[in-house]
């Protein structure tokens, strides 16, 4: 990176570069970044500034070339200043040292010493160069005439970006926004930033100038780089630094934010956004509240300034909520995209006791704890997408979490909620219908597109001011129908199409993998195996024959890669899910998922690294529970699968039984064991989670129910029983629990007989607790009967027996 004023030129203040310095050192550090330019400096530091001679600079780009063609590396080379132009082709760049009138021997002749310096050191194989300078645009003709023969010689690419054509560039305007752009990214460009479309990006927040851009892809010879040479890599698309590229859903986000087309509304959303704690964003299916809240965490597509800043999006599914996955996946994002959120996590959990993370709830303990540790700062928001995709009573639970969070967070963090119209929310949330969508907004979207402005019409006639369906027609055409068409008339032309065009004229197939598919829902989450093990298990197809059936789908389906490296697959939209749920069987998709998993991500062998068993883990327990329409038993491989696939963290299993106790309390019913097996281990894991006074609060409910449906005696009233005789123990009443644990063991005896391991397990807390109240010597002796008849039924090396007087086994 080579800056330089020009004294000459620089006589007036108004005349200065002041921004130079500061415009060339974040350049250059923002191109040496490891997760933007990922260079290295081809001389020095890689930044000469204000070079004395144009010797200097010729040296200084001497040795760049030579050691960048020595290692055959590619090679970046930017000019910061002022330039001139006396005739066509020409264009010098001045140093400090350059006169009034600048000539060949006192300014750097940039196109002719490049090139020049391009056929002498031939083992580079990429060069980018990019110049800020008035009349810089006389560069890139000269590339386009004296370079490019030459590489198209010897393979070579050649990328040439300038700040302006061959009229003046103000005040390093150009540097300015292209830092910003490297520093921050751009959704609506790839993954890396290449000059000409970099160009034509920033060339409209420019005044009173035009960059240019010329390129040669290096032919055949070139190398295999389908991108070629680059300035750096678009941030945008780095999980490490955009919340939008980190979030799960972002495979369905970035290809609509590309695209994205603002609302004549958008700066009062924004201000709504910023002035009120909770924002729901309202509208029917397919308007696009999804796009406009994700949206809001990119900075490029907003007002300047505008916005707060946004540190997390989450998707809402019912499964990932009965998994207990909201909150968690919350933390996480904020961990790596809220400065500070991290250290506060840390010190809030080291200053919090056991009993405080059981007692609260996951968005009091979990977020808005560390927040409320954080000073005040700028406004922070977290968007949370969906809530109407969540069924009751479920959702009646995350509006008061998302409530709990709102009220209980510092005054600085927010939280934006979409969902559709009609569901109910609490009175002091703020609601923003979403705006109607203007024609202007879905012309310049299908002509982006590249559609016709004959289909055009067609389609905004058909869609009629519907986001999801103007993009549905767009991918595949207008249908041949009079007026304004619904979701299930698309859809229905749309898979027409597809089993038609099956292979082997097989039509069933394409309903096989759609089955599978709405049974997992929105998003990529099913793994490729997995979907082929199903559809397998429904007759249809396998091996390349299921490629073909999913390239039939464009459009439909989302695809993503686990970190691991399996392919996720998954329905784009709801619409989609909820036109194949009235259209085809998808109970049986669900059916086979189950089949499937069992096969091939046992529940005994659960590895929660492992791609189907993490799908595994949050969706074999609503698959299961649809599957159980039609086979009851499935009940109990679901609690089976809750039990065996437990979480690592006792407060997200906590979540995860309450949210099941619900789910089966209404269906098989709030009185069958199911249901009332599903509250145990609600207050089992209340209790784990650190929370003993609300575990036994929880039993003591459940046992007035069980006493309803059971018998005084049966075994699981009795286990209830001891669970709040323990609960009893943990929260300090020591003479309560010892008493209680005395009468349950009496009828344990009675009914269990004395060598059941239940019995036995009272008998140790017995003991335990007896000795915690103060009788040392009682407890003592309890525990050495105890250990008698422990070898005697258990064995003399079982871990019961061999834990020894006076251990403390968890309850």
């Amino acid at each position: 990176m080579i800056a330089s004023h020009w004294d000459a030129r620089e006589v007036k203040p108004e005349d200065r570069l002041d921004l130079l310095d500061s415009c060339a050192t974040e350049l250059t550090a923002l191109l040496l970044d490891p997760l933007r330019g990922t260079c290295a400096p081809a001389c020095g530091d890689g930044l000469l500034t204000d070079p004395a001679t144009v010797e200097e600079v010729t040296v200084t780009l001497t040795e760049a070339f030579a050691g960048a063609s020595a290692s055959g590396a590619s090679l970046v080379v930017g000019f910061v200043g002022h330039g001139h132009a006396s005739r066509e082709g020409e264009f010098l760049f001045p140093v400090r040292s350059t006169p009034a009138v600048p000539g060949t021997e006192t300014a750097f002749q940039l196109p002719q010493m490049l090139r020049a310096l391009t056929q002498r050191h031939g083992g580079i194989r990429e060069l980018t160069v990019i110049v800020d300078a008035c009349m810089s645009g006389y560069a890139v003709l000269a590339a386009a005439g004296s370079w490019f023969p030459s590489a198209m010689q010897t393979g070579r690419r050649i990328e040439l970006l300038s700040s302006a054509d061959g009229r003046a560039a103000y005040g390093l305007q150009f540097s300015v926004a292209l830092n910003r752009l490297i520093r921050q990214g751009d959704i609506r460009l790839g993954e890396k930033l290449h000059t000409g479309p970099v160009g034509r990006l920033v060339g409209p927040d420019l005044v009173r100038q035009d960059p240019q851009s010329a390129s040669y892809d290096g032919g055949r010879s070139a190398s295999a780089d389908p991108y070629g040479t680059w300035i750096a890599r678009n941030t945008a698309h780095n999980a490490a630094l955009s919340v939008l590229a980190g979030t799960r859903p972002a495979r369905e986000l970035i290809p609509a934010l590309q695209l994205f087309q603002a609302p004549a509304e958008l700066e009062r959303l924004i201000a709504s956004v910023g002035r009120h704690r909770v924002v729901a964003l309202l509208g029917s299916m397919g308007t696009g509240k999804t796009t406009l809240a994700a949206a809001l965490c990119r900075a490029e597509l907003l007002p300047e300034g505008s916005s707060p800043a946004v540190c997390a999006i989450v998707r809402l599914t019912d499964a990932a909520w009965a998994a207990g996955r909201l909150m968690p996946q919350l933390t996480d994002q904020l961990r790596r995209y809220l400065p500070g959120f991290a250290e506060a996590e840390a010190a809030y959990r080291a200053q919090a006791s056991a009993d405080d993370e059981g007692a609260m709830t996951a968005a009091e303990f979990g977020v808005a704890g560390p927040l409320g540790l954080m000073g005040p700062r700028e406004p922070v928001r977290v968007i949370v997408d969906g809530l109407d995709q969540i069924g009751q009573p479920g959702r009646a639970d995350v509006v008061h979490a998302l409530a709990t969070l709102a009220n209980s967070a510092p005054s600085w963090f927010g939280v934006v909620v979409t969902s559709r119209d009609g569901v109910h929310l609490p009175q002091d949330w703020h609601r923003e219908p979403l705006p109607a969508v203007g024609e202007q907004q879905l012309s310049t979207y299908l002509a982006a597109r590249g559609q016709a402005l004959g289909p055009q019409r067609e389609i905004l006639r058909q869609a009629a001011g519907n986001w999801e369906i103007v993009r549905l027609l767009a991918d595949y055409g207008p249908l041949e129908h009079v007026g304004r068409v619904s979701y299930e008339d698309v859809y229905g032309t749309v898979l027409l199409r597809a089993r038609y065009a099956a292979p082997d004229g097989r039509s069933e197939w394409v309903d096989a993998v759609l089955v599978v598919l709405a049974a997992s829902g929105l998003g990529a989450e099913l793994p490729r195996a997995l979907l082929a093990r199903a559809v397998g298990e429904l007759g249809g197809p396998a091996g390349d024959a299921l490629g073909q059936v999913l390239d039939l789908l464009p459009g439909l389906l989302v695809r993503a890669d686990h970190p691991a490296g399996a392919e996720l697959l998954g329905v784009h939209h709801q619409t989609l899910v909820e036109y194949l749920s009235e259209a085809l069987d998808v109970v049986s998709g669900h059916r086979a998922l189950c089949r499937a998993l069992e096969m091939m991500a046992p529940m005994d062998q659960h590895k929660r690294d492992d791609p189907l068993h993490a799908y595994a883990e949050q969706a074999e327990p609503a698959h299961l529970w649809h599957a159980a329409r039609r086979d009851p038993s499935l009940y109990e491989r679901l609690l089976a699968s809750l039990e065996r696939r437990a979480a690592a963290q006792a407060t997200v299993n906590r979540d995860r039984w309450a949210a099941w106790a619900q789910r089966l309390a209404q269906r098989p019913g709030a009185g069958t064991p199911v249901a009332l097996r599903a509250r145990e281990r609600s207050a089992y894991w209340t209790g784990k989670a650190g929370s003993y006074r609300r575990s036994r609060e929880l039993y003591q409910e459940l046992l007035e129910d069980q006493r309803r449906a059971l018998a005084e005696d049966a075994p699981e009233v009795l286990e209830t029983r001891h669970r709040i005789a323990y609960a009893t123990g943990e929260i300090g009443d020591f003479a309560e629990a010892v008493e209680l644990h005395r009468a349950v063991l009496a009828d344990q005896i009675r009914v269990l007989g004395p060598d059941d391991r239940r019995t036995l397990a009272t008998r140790h807390h017995l003991a335990y607790w007896t000795g915690r109240g103060g009788d040392m010597a009682e407890g003592l002796r309890l525990h050495e009967e105890l250990l008698e008849d422990q070898r005697r039924v258990l064995g003399p090396t079982h871990q019961d027996g061999e834990r020894g007087v006076g251990g403390k086994r968890g309850g």
